[in-house]
């Protein structure tokens, strides 16, 4: 098991070398990382995500009980 999270590390490691080799220099000289369809792609994910978890939370809200500014009763211990 170890040796199976250590290559996986070392795969992780290994990945973003590359990536910092490819994309931090392209970043330097003013260059986009994605191209103007990536972007867009990217763009409409997002706001996907947000409407998704926009509708989560309305559905989420509905089925919490509504808080009230009266305190709680006490409750008393039963022997």
């Amino acid at each position: 098991m170890l040796v199976l999270v250590v290559a996986m590390v070392l795969c992780l490691g290994l990945s973003v070398a590359i990536v910092a080799l490819v994309a931090l220099p392209a970043r330097r000289e003013g260059r986009e990382v994605f191209t103007p369809e990536g972007a867009d792609l990217v763009a409409r994910v997002r706001d996907r995500a947000e409407d998704v978890t926009a509708s989560a939370r309305d559905k989420a809200q509905g089925l919490l009980p509504q808080r009230t500014s009266e305190p709680a009763p006490e409750r008393t211990p039963t022997p």
